[in-house]
């Protein structure tokens, strides 16, 4: 069966159940034109011209680039959340912090 088939009965069944779901249903159909096979893989399809790009601004202010992490060199690890060199001040905040030790406390009983 092909979609263009099925697809007034999937449009007309929920009106069976319900009449709100049937004023609300489209009253005619209408299709998108058909592409040939050329097109479709050769990927000649027309396409809508693009919208006009919108001016944007960036407001740094209050921004801490000193808090970003930065990327390590490719090979560095760990790398995903923070760095090797990131590791003394991590364990140390562990080791100091109240919140640090209740972390590792739990993280030692898993």
């Amino acid at each position: 069966m092909r979609l263009n088939t099925l697809l007034p009965l999937a449009l007309a069944l929920p009106c069976l159940f319900s009449a709100a779901a049937c004023a609300q249903a489209p009253k005619s159909l209408t299709y998108a034109p058909e592409f040939t096979a050329d097109q479709i893989l050769n990927g000649n399809l027309p396409r809508p011209a693009s919208p006009p790009p919108l001016p944007v601004t960036f407001d740094e202010s209050g921004f801490a680039k000193d808090r970003v992490f930065h990327v390590p060199a490719p090979g560095v690890h760990p790398r995903i959340l923070f760095g090797p060199q990131d590791l003394p001040g991590i364990r140390e905040r562990l080791a100091t912090t109240q919140s640090g030790k209740q972390m590792l406390g739990f993280a030692r009983k898993q």
